[in-house]
């Protein structure tokens, strides 16, 4: 499954990505990659700069929110 970025979202994730947010969704997705479930990359993002999961573990506990027409 691919899921491209929308462009409205762009701006927000260029304004709010840091080395250390950055960080925080490489490790979360190296980490996931140890589990038979499958997420799609732009939660792992949301997850990190919308919500402030920074480790695995919290994003277990994390529900990805789709935005409503």
């Amino acid at each position: 499954m691919v899921i491209a970025i929308p462009k409205d979202l762009v701006p927000f994730m260029k304004e709010n990505l840091t080395v250390a947010t950055s960080k925080a969704i490489l490790a979360i997705k190296e980490a996931l990659l140890h589990f038979p479930t499958q997420y799609a990359s732009i939660f792992i993002d949301q997850a990190v700069l919308e919500f402030g999961i920074r480790h695995v573990d919290e994003s277990f506990h994390w529900q990805p929110t789709l935005a409503k027409n």
